[in-house]
């Protein structure tokens, strides 16, 4: 992904979505957290990627 970091914003919304809805919880679509979401490094790659926004969605208050 460090190669690549222009799929990281499709990828993003394509987890966002995924999660919201599987967890009937809104994701505040806040410029400042795809900001640092884009430039992390993600060693663990898409993987790590998806984690890191299932554990922000969970976490966020309703």
């Amino acid at each position: 992904m460090r190669e690549r970091r222009e799929d990281i914003h499709e990828l993003i919304d394509y987890f966002g979505s995924r999660y919201t809805k599987e967890l009937h919880k809104a994701l505040a679509n806040s410029p400042e957290v795809k900001d640092i979401l884009v430039s992390y490094d993600w060693p663990g790659n898409i993987r790590e990627l998806e984690n890191a926004i299932e554990r922000i969605i969970v976490l966020s208050e309703d």
